[in-house]
C-alpha cells in the first residue's frame, strides 16, 4: 500500500536537512584535514629546524677545533719565525765581526 501525499514528507524539507548535515560534515572534516594539514606542515617545520640547529652545533664545533688547530699552528710558526730570525742576527753578527777582524 502506498503512503498517502501527507505522510511523506516534502521534499524541500528532506533536501535542506541533508544538505545542512552534509555541509556541517564536509566543513567540519575539511576544517579538521585542513587544521591536521596545518599541525603536520608545522611538526615538519620543528622537525626540519631541530635537524638544522643539530647540523649547525655540529659545525660548529668542528669549527672551533679548527680555530684551535690553527692558533697553535699559528703559535709554532711564530716560534719558528723567531727562531730562525734569531739564527740570522747571529750569523750577521758573526760575520761582520769576521769582516772587521780581515
Amino acid at each position: 500500500m502506498l503512503p498517502s501525499l501527507c505522510q511523506i514528507p516534502q521534499c524541500s524539507d528532506i533536501d535542506q536537512t541533508v544538505a545542512a548535515l552534509y555541509i556541517c560534515t564536509m566543513t567540519t572534516e575539511k576544517s579538521f584535514s585542513c587544521e591536521e594539514q596545518k599541525i603536520k606542515k608545522l611538526e615538519f617545520s620543528v622537525d626540519e629546524l631541530a635537524r638544522l640547529c643539530e647540523r649547525l652545533q655540529q659545525e660548529n664545533v668542528q669549527l672551533r677545533n679548527e680555530r684551535a688547530q690553527l692558533l697553535a699552528e699559528q703559535g709554532q710558526l711564530a716560534e719558528k719565525n723567531h727562531m730562525a730570525r734569531d739564527k740570522m742576527e747571529k750569523m750577521i753578527t758573526r760575520l761582520k765581526h769576521m769582516e772587521s777582524e780581515l
